[in-house]
């Protein structure tokens, strides 16, 4: 243990002192003298302090910083030295214009000096009585009575109300002599029997400013000056102890100036009393714990004055107190416990977002998407559901993508906002409703994880809370007590691994701060309301502990849309809804998983094509169950209903649960390939039985989260001896624990999403079903079991919101099943099923009944409608519900045939205000390879729609249509010009793939090469190429189009020109003529047209050697050498204007020359020494190929070889060596 120890050599006075005491008593009767003839010493007043004397106690004063006890954690408190006051010690003044209080810097509240390296402390002064002189009616004070009436006085200030924490830090800074007093004061306290105990605790660090612990010139003043300071002889054996459950860091300063100590005490003094001396020096400040104090560059009135932030002393003090506030930060009890919650509860397996193949999911790819539903003010505690259209299956689950004005972000949640009332309110208490599987315990590990990283949300929150503490509410389920409370809580879930001791510090440390004004710096997340509020009765103590959890100042509230808040809660400030996934965020979920990422354009083609999976996979665990399963599908063999998707990802997750669950075959345990689809449900079909039990008996009590005794009274009802139900139930795929914590007897369990309830649920039902057997529906309320036949189950609950999705099941699984025995017939499940609906009880109205008609029979893939099953599907393509037509739509695609009146009612669908039901009629449409007259005159109308989609489907049905009439073609030309590209696109399209069109037809498509969007230039250019042949009118005004300052016309005109299998000579003179156009592009448009026929006149190969003359564009004079190439056969005159060539500035060029003069069946020797000549060409690819042309001559003369061996010997070692092998092989 180390130690202060203040009896380190105050030696007693030496005789040499003497003279100076007797000086000193003269002095001081003087100066008694000379102060009684003006004043009575009992009324003695000093000019900076109103208080006299007498009067004067401990004054602790806090600096207007505007931070009270609830914004910071520490507590600084100054305290000057002898014969000052506060504002004379801290304050510095210019020494040249020392009444200018402008200049004045006070360094404990200069925003730019102590406040803003102590950021979350107060800072106090301390004054107390230091005159040196006191009235002469006083007995003078004892070095123990200055230290008990500091310790008095600034306990009082601090502790006197009983509101402050006890182990709230304290730090000193001291100056001169007050550090002696202060040290003497905590030396007192430190004793357990004190009375001042706590202050001596809470003292966590002291900055001593030069004040003198062993011999000094001070030991002068404290015999002659004060003789009632007993200094030295008071501190004698006693100790500051470094107590290490409340360590105290300490250091001290000392100066390098001099001072005169006479002239401090009495300035009258005459100039030869001065005996200038170092008072503080560091020899004096050296302790045995600060075996290196610092000097300061200053005398010693200064050691306790800075100019500004910029001094180098001040520098030196501030980054001692830094350094001290920054280890008492470590060690504060709610610093450590901020430590543990954050280091070890806070932990990567809390946190642990797992995927369904097992993998962890990184927070990063965690979308949490928040939409606001409701402004402060108006009422909380409703249930949505009442407000959700009972037949919306995307409305159920929250994947609508919202408007973008309630859209909030995360990170802004606490930002604020407008209220009811449009006055601005920032909120602190804040519920969340989101249903199963959307994400809110997700949200709340996010929320947890970004808090304690660099986040966007850190960065925000970090303003207004220190620390987050996330309560899963379910967690206070098995609890009780009449006192249960606050520390209760933070001890069972923060601290209980902690010792008793270490437990009660820190839960009172962390309860203390939850009890600041206006829940302090604290946010409760409180994860699962809707689990908890029906627990207790009002009366019941947890009840009201509830309350107060739940009422706290700063939180945020989960909770499922069906739970309702309690009657006595406070009203929040904002309430929020989690919602599924936006578009570009399911496909930034496929491109960041690595594992589909290289299958992910085939997903989103498929989601595309499927509505209802689009929308369901916008469940971030709909998705995840979709790319888990993905791998199992070959392309083009993805189910197209979502039973089969079902079934394909139930597949999938029971061969995982079967390896997993050490399923054996023949004693031996089984392996992922050892289980496929064809035998899964044959290693698990107890666990799978069970599953369906527990889904359909949740779904007929409305229970989705199953607690221990739903369990257990479910299991006496589908028990199976070789099935414990509490032991399986963990280790299945399809189920999710409402605690992380493992082996937990008393956590509930809940479906994956409530989708895989209902799956599970519909299986039971079907099974039922197909066996003519009756259903055990037991009632988990009264225990009681009812038995009802299907068909009584399915007249009762039909019509029942919340089996909409169930019965769809139903009607896949029945139309599955049919298929597997050969098809639908009178006697199979699926038409006895659509049967049964029909029966009595019926929807008087209607639209309920067709309604559920549809959602089933968008399950069944081959099922042939009844006419008057059909008219009542058309009907509903006009439903106001986007839902009922989307199903009515993708009903009518299923059907090999449809009338000319049901497909003119799905016309009328492509101008539908959903994109999805015109993408779903365009379906429909699309999939008739022939539309009547009237069918596609209806669509032909929908290409002067207003609608700009709904025009855009319109071609795309007519697209697909083998030939169109020359009305439609009429109407398709004027979508030409048409203001949206994709229709423009789309219109020359269908033009291009009618068999023949009219010159004024192509004139028109002619107009789109010169189109602003790339792809209908391409798609006109194809439209143009692919005619055999094109009228001369056309073809004239192709040719005017290489004259085009367009390069994207000439390019489209040499295009189409050069796929005409020949041109007139008249079009081959007006493209000659372009050879002598100044513009370089048009000479070589033109050449590339002429390139392509098969063969050219005598005229047009001399206009063509004219262009190797082309003196400005080398790019012409290749492609003339390359079209002279093509010719047959080349007279001697051409060819030595070619030859001629082989000298020109291009290397690519010399190049065509060479590879040209090498398709001729013959060369002169002229031509052959050319060639030679090019062995020595600066150009590789040159050297090479001519190379290659002499290689493949049958013969070569002496001269032309002779003369390629001198050139080539000396400079082209590996020419030379290749001529050789050529003329070796002649």
């Amino acid at each position: 243990m180390e130690s202060i120890n203040l009896d380190q050599g105050m030696p007693i006075i030496a005789l040499a002192t003497l003279p100076w005491l007797l000086l000193g008593v003269l002095c001081t009767w003087l100066f008694s003298r000379h102060t009684s003839r003006s004043e009575d010493p009992s009324r003695l007043v000093y000019a900076t302090d109103p208080i006299p004397a007498a009067q004067r106690s401990v004054q602790l004063k806090p600096l207007e910083l505007n931070r009270d006890e609830a914004d910071t954690d520490i507590d600084i408190i100054a305290i000057h030295g002898l014969d000052t006051t506060s504002r004379d010690t801290w304050t510095w003044k210019d020494c040249r214009d020392p009444k200018n209080k402008e200049k004045w810097v006070s360094w404990l509240d200069d925003p730019e000096m102590l406040p803003s390296i102590a950021q979350q402390a107060r800072i106090f002064t301390c004054d107390w009585p230091a005159d040196v002189l006191e009235p002469s009616d006083l007995v003078r004070k004892t070095i123990d009575e200055y230290a008990l009436l500091l310790l008095d006085g600034i306990q009082r200030a601090l502790f006197g109300d009983g509101k402050r924490r006890e182990d709230r830090p304290l730090v000193f800074i001291a100056s001169c002599l007050g550090g002696i007093i202060l040290a003497k004061a905590l030396v007192r306290a430190d004793d357990k029997s004190s009375g001042y105990y706590r202050l001596r605790r809470a003292t966590r660090g002291i900055v001593f400013l030069a004040t003198p612990f062993r011999g000094t010139a001070f030991q002068d003043v404290t015999a002659w000056a004060v003789p009632g300071l007993k200094v030295k002889a008071s501190l004698q054996g006693q100790e500051l102890c470094q107590d290490k459950d409340s360590p105290c860091e300490v250091f001290n300063f000392y100066e390098l100036g001099t001072t005169s100590l006479p002239h401090k005490a009495f300035p009258w003094l005459p100039t030869w009393f001065d005996q200038r001396k170092q008072l503080v020096d560091m020899s004096s400040a050296t302790l045995d714990i600060i075996p290196d104090p610092l000097p300061l560059n200053r005398r010693h009135t200064l050691m306790n004055k800075f100019h500004g932030a910029g001094c180098a002393d001040y520098e030196k003090v501030a980054g001692k107190i830094r350094e001290i506030v920054a280890k008492i930060h470590v060690r504060t009890p709610l610093e450590q416990a901020d430590a543990l919650i954050r280091n070890d509860h806070y932990n990567e397996d809390r946190l642990r977002i797992e995927r369904l193949s097992g993998e962890q999911l990184p927070m990063h790819q965690c979308y949490i998407n928040l939409a606001i539903v409701e402004q402060p003010g108006h009422k909380a505690d409703r249930s949505d559901t009442s407000q959700l259209p009972t037949f919306s299956l995307f409305a159920r689950q929250k994947v609508e993508t919202p408007d973008k004005t309630v859209q909030i972000e995360l990170a802004k949640i606490f930002d604020a906002r407008k209220g009811r009332d449009g006055c601005a309110v920032q909120p602190r208490r804040i519920l969340i409703r989101g249903r199963a599987g959307v994400g809110k315990t997700t949200l709340c590990k996010k929320m947890v994880y970004d808090f304690m990283h660099d986040t966007k949300l850190h960065r925000s929150w970090a303003e207004l809370f220190d620390r987050l503490l996330w309560v899963p509410l379910r967690r206070l389920k098995g609890r009780s007590g009449k006192s249960y409370n606050l520390g209760n809580l933070f001890h069972d879930e923060f601290f209980s691994q902690c010792n008793d001791a270490e437990s009660h510090r820190l839960v009172g440390a962390m309860w203390d701060a939850t009890q600041s004004q206006n829940g302090g710096r604290t946010l409760f997340i409180l994860d699962g309301m809707d689990e908890i509020s029906g627990e207790w009765n009002r009366d019941d103590a947890m009840h009201t502990f509830l309350e107060t959890l739940l009422n706290q100042p700063n939180v945020i509230i989960t909770s499922r849309p069906s739970g309702t808040l309690l009657t006595g809660l406070h009203p929040v400030d904002l309430e929020l809804e989690t919602i599924g996934f936006y578009p570009d965020q399911v496909e930034a979920y496929l491109y960041a998983d690595p594992k589909i990422k290289h299958r992910a354009k085939e997903i989103q083609s498929f989601l595309q094509g499927h509505w209802l999976i689009q929308g369901l996979v916008r469940i971030p665990i709909q998705l995840d169950a979709l790319c888990y399963t993905w791998d199992d599908f070959d392309p083009g063999t993805v189910p197209d209903t979502m039973t089969g998707i079902y079934e394909a990802i139930a597949q999938r997750l029971w061969r995982k649960d079967a390896v997993r669950m050490g399923k054996r075959h023949n004693g031996q345990p089984v392996t992922h390939s050892h289980v496929g689809i064809s035998n899964v449900e044959d290693f698990v079909e107890h666990e799978i039985r069970l599953l369906e039990g527990l889904a359909f008996t949740g779904l007929d009590n409305d229970v989705i989260e199953f607690t221990p005794k739903h369990r257990a009274a479910i299991s006496r009802q589908f028990k199976h001896p070789s099935v414990l139900f509490d032991k399986t139930l963990p280790g299945l795929s399809f189920l999710r624990t409402s605690d992380s914590l493992p082996n937990n007897c008393n956590q509930n369990y809940h479906f994956l999403h409530l989708t895989f309830q209902e799956y599970f649920a519909a299986r039971h039902f079907v099974r039922h079903w197909s066996l003519e057997q009756p259903l055990a529906c037991l009632d988990l309320r009264g225990k009681v079991t009812k038995h009802i036949t299907p068909v009584e189950f399915l007249h009762k609950q039909k019509y029942s919101a919340r089996y909409d999705v169930f019965w769809r099941f139903v009607a896949g699984f029945l139309a599955a099943e049919d298929e597997d025995k050969g098809g639908p017939g009178a006697n199979r499940g699926a038409f006895s099923f659509f049967h049964a609906i029909e029966q009595d009880p019926l929807d008087l109205l209607g639209p309920t009944h067709q309604r559920l008609v549809m959602h089933c029979l968008s399950e069944v893939s081959t099922e042939i409608l009844s006419d008057e099953t059909l008219a009542a599907v058309v009907q509903r393509l006009n439903d106001d519900n986007g839902e009922a037509k989307w199903a009515a739509v993708d009903v009518l695609a299923k059907q090999p045939s449809l009338s000319d009146e049901t497909l003119a009612a799905v016309v009328q669908r492509l101008n539908d205000d959903d994109e999805y039901v015109r993408w779903a009629a365009a379906e429909v449409l699309r999939k008739r390879s022939s539309l009547s007259d009237e069918s596609v005159a209806a669509v032909v109308q929908r290409l002067n729609d207003d609608n700009g989609e709904a025009k855009w489907a319109a071609v795309d049905v007519l697209a697909k249509q083998p030939s169109l009439s020359d009305e439609t073609l009429a109407v398709v030309v004027q979508r030409l010009n048409d203001e949206d590209e994709d229709v423009r696109r789309a219109a020359v399209g269908i033009l291009g793939k009618q068999p023949s069109l009219c010159d004024e037809i192509l004139a028109a498509v002619m107009q789109r090469l010169n189109d602003d969007d790339e792809d209908v230039r391409r798609v006109a250019v194809e439209a143009l190429r692919e005619r055999p042949s094109l009228s001369d009118e056309t073809l004239a005004a192709l040719v005017q189009w290489l004259d085009d300052d367009n390069g994207n016309a000439q390019w489209a005109a040499v295009e189409i020109l050069g796929k005409q299998p020949s041109l007139s000579d008249q079009r081959l003179a007006a493209l000659v003529q372009r050879l002598d156009d100044d513009r370089g592009s048009v000479r070589m448009t033109a050449l590339e047209v002429l390139g392509k026929q098969p063969s050219l006149s005598n005229e047009s190969v001399a206009a063509v050697v004219q262009r190797l003359n082309d003196d400005d564009n080398g790019g012409v004079r290749m492609t003339a050498i390359k079209i002279l190439g093509q010719q047959p056969s080349l007279s001697d005159e051409t060819l030595a204007v070619v030859v001629q060539r082989l000298k020109d500035g291009e290397w690519f060029v010399r190049m065509a020359v060479v590879e040209v003069l090498g398709k001729q069946p013959s060369l002169s020797d002229e031509c052959l020494a050319a060639v030679v000549q090019r062995l020595n060409d600066d150009d590789e690819d040159v050297r090479r190929a001519a190379v290659e042309v002499l290689r493949e001559r049958q013969s070569l003369s002496d001269g032309p070889f002779t003369h390629s061996s001198r050139c080539c010997e000396d400079s082209y070692p590996a020419a030379y060596q290749s001529v050789n092998v050529v003329y070796s092989s002649v």
